[in-house]
């Protein structure tokens, strides 16, 4: 059983799914407009967090839980985007239910 799982998530792997130079549409717009990507703030998240999303929040801050990413990471944004602005605040920010560092 453990090697099937371990197959279909090798499988299901999402590190195919985009090209390795995939950037975050707010990122790319920097870079275009010639503006520089160092110390940038990560893209917006642009939705609120749904219900499953706070009670998930809410278990990872009991377990003092810390999302590391970088602004230019396509899955870093992916997964910012699919938690919802509501679990995140001001970089680094203690009171948020799951802390984003940069």
């Amino acid at each position: 059983v453990l090697a099937a799982a371990l197959s279909l998530l090798l499988s299901m792997s999402c590190f195919g799914s985009l090209p390795a130079t995939a950037l975050p549409l707010e990122v790319l717009q920097r870079m275009e407009a010639g503006e520089s990507t160092s110390g940038t703030p990560p893209p917006v998240i642009r939705e609120a967090s749904s219900a499953r999303a706070l009670k998930l929040g809410e278990a990872l801050k009991e377990r003092k839980a810390i999302m590391f990413g970088t602004h230019w990471c396509p899955f870093c944004d992916r997964d910012r985007q699919a938690l919802g602005r509501d679990l995140f605040s001001a970089k680094g920010s203690k009171s948020a239910p799951v802390r984003y560092i940069e």
